[in-house]
């Protein structure tokens, strides 16, 4: 047998995009048969044909301000305007040409977005509102005259804006002039270096719309570390907004994320305990809490639970431990001027009592005197301590606990009915593992604040507590008029005689300052020797940060930074900034996720 031979024949095909060459290889049979039947029918097809190739376009980027190491992808912050100049080269030019930008997800599980057309013109300018992430960017050409289309695809990814970072939250009400309030942030750890930047109206911005008049609380809500989640929420009394922490965008309307939705909305608090998974909402006086952890997030919607009910009214003011013990809460009953322990894990009072007012600890049983006008410094019964809850605040770090039985130290500032007396209660609030105040025998820890040594304390209404000086003892801060005041606690002694709380000037304001908001940087970072190991700024606790309004002086509205000295000393400010409207709140606003 003859080995056949093999011939190459060339076809070209042509197709609206490109050229196509294939090659077909045919047994020389079948060559000859083709060749003959090609002959006849060309025989019978005298026909004059011209063909000629489609126009082509070609999209070079010829200037952008989303700087790429390759020409195909882009880099922009989150809300930064995103700026492509291109041109078009065509094959066969005819002037012609309509441009579309478009978004579109990376993948399937991206689902819709919310921001789909960029631009129509050749020179892109386009406020990019996504959230941080990739996705896909395509320029659309359409040949006008034809109706045909040419395609480019490029990679765009959006980066958290500066402001979307960590820095100080300043809510300020703006309803005098934009109907509404919103927020800034200055983008400092902790005020120790002049100059940072300010970015203002970041809710507007991003949402066209104000915050609601009357919002007079930001909270910064930090979850655990192993789901990497931050919440930036917002109340104004009869509501309150989720926002995302990147953006500021509306997330969720928390009045909707109640399983039993409270009869009245009256947001009092919002806190999560650092590092752990409870969040916790004080509303109309009573608790609720939600558990947000890498199992919950995956079923959203997470809601509240039903209002944990009992004989008493909460407080907005919680004592707790910190990281595996952030069931165990510490609740004044302000109704009945007591103290509750409660553990959410349970669902149960701590120690097991019945549920009876001012029963919910054994009698007192400690050497010192429970009596209110006993001596200075003595003990207390948590059962009855008959006074107005002002303000509590932990006194000592509260640092991820990487196992039970890590306690804190917490100030509890209390009034007299009558408003003639005032007294900070220091003790260690309960954790597990621990019996500090699981037993009702506080020998010591009760502090009256005489007027004689601290000046106008029994019309203050605004405190500060340090983390990291000796406790128990310490310094607190109080504001009077337009004066900051530092006090020292020391344990009494024969000395000091009944009076162991001494107020000295801690800064003075220009007359007609007000005082607006007065909190200590307390970054909410985890600690350096437990896990995940992301170590505590160098002044935790350390510095002071005060709002102000000085209008009356001419000098509007600002935010000051005061360092805190070993003693407890305030000095002169380290860094100021100017430019709010009326401010409301301040809030810290660490690195997502640590």
């Amino acid at each position: 047998m003859t080995n056949s031979k093999y011939y190459e024949m060339k076809c070209e095909f042509f197709s609206l995009w490109d050229k196509v060459c294939v090659s077909v290889k045919f047994n020389s049979l079948i060559v000859v048969l083709s060749a003959v039947m090609l002959a006849v029918s060309c025989s019978k097809d005298m026909g004059n044909y011209d063909y000629t190739d489609p126009n082509m376009a070609t999209i070079l980027v010829v200037n952008s301000n989303a700087g790429t190491s390759n020409p195909d992808s882009f880099l922009i912050r989150q809300q930064d305007s995103l700026k492509i100049d291109i041109e078009i080269t065509q094959t066969k030019p005819t002037g012609e040409m309509l441009v579309n930008w478009y978004l579109i997800p990376t993948s399937s599980t991206q689902g819709n977005l919310p921001q789909y057309e960029l631009g129509s013109s050749k020179n892109l300018r386009a406020y990019v509102q996504m959230q941080p992430g990739f996705y896909q960017m395509v320029c659309k050409v359409t040949d006008q005259s034809t109706g045909n289309s040419f395609y480019k695809i490029y990679k765009l990814t959006v980066t958290t804006a500066p402001w979307g970072g960590e820095g100080w939250l300043v809510l300020q009400d703006k309803s005098a002039t934009r109907n509404g309030n919103d927020i800034s942030i200055i983008l400092t750890l902790d005020g120790t270096t002049p100059g940072a930047d300010v970015y203002h109206n970041l809710y507007s911005n991003t949402n066209g719309k104000m915050l609601p008049v009357g919002t007079n609380n930001v909270y910064v809500i930090d979850y655990a570390s192993s789901i990497n989640q931050q919440s930036v929420m917002f109340t104004y009394g009869f509501g309150a907004i989720q926002t995302r922490f990147t953006d500021f965008s509306d997330s969720v309307d928390l009045n909707t994320m109640f399983v039993v939705p409270p009869s009245t909305f009256n947001y009092q608090r919002i806190l999560c305990v650092n590092q752990g998974q409870r969040e916790m909402v004080i509303n109309s006086n009573q608790l609720y809490f939600r558990r947000v952890n890498i199992a919950t997030i995956t079923n959203a919607p997470l809601m509240y639970s039903a209002p944990i009910l009992g004989s008493w009214e909460a407080s907005p003011y919680l004592g707790f431990a910190a990281g595996l013990t952030d069931y165990m809460v510490t609740i004044y009953d302000q109704k009945n001027r007591c103290f509750v322990h409660y553990d959410l894990q349970a669902n149960a009072l701590v120690p097991s009592m019945p549920d009876i007012p001012n029963q919910h600890f054994g009698a007192y049983f400690g050497t010192g005197s429970p009596h209110p006008l006993g001596p200075q410094g003595k003990g207390f019964d948590f059962n009855n301590i008959g006074k107005d809850l002002l303000y509590a605040e932990n006194a000592q770090l509260l640092t991820y606990a990487a196992s039970n039985g890590v306690s804190s130290w917490w100030n509890y500032f209390f009034r007299n009915p009558s408003k003639d007396s005032t007294f900070i209660f220091q003790f260690q609030v309960y954790s597990i593992g621990t019996n500090y105040s699981a037993v009702n025998n506080q020998t010591t820890g009760r502090y009256y604040l005489n007027p004689a040594r601290c000046p106008d304390i029994n019309a203050a209404s605004m405190f500060a507590v340090p983390n990291h000086l000796s406790i128990p003892g310490g310094v607190f801060y109080y504001t009077a008029g337009h004066q900051i005041h530092g006090c020292v606690i020391q344990q009494p002694n024969a000395a000091q005689g009944s009076s162991a709380v001494n107020a000295t000037l801690g800064y003075n304001f220009e007359q007609g300052t007000v005082i607006k908001v007065m909190k200590i940087f307390k970054s909410e970072y985890s600690g350096s020797t437990n896990a995940p190991f992301t170590p505590l700024p160098a002044n935790e606790g350390r510095v002071l940060a005060v709002a102000t309004d000085e209008t009356a002086n001419g000098k509007g509205h600002n935010v000051y930074f005061f360092r805190i000295g070993n003693n407890g000393a305030l000095g002169a400010p380290m860094s100021s900034y100017g430019g709010f409207d009326k401010i409301v709140d301040l809030e810290f606003k660490k690195t997502r996720g640590l």
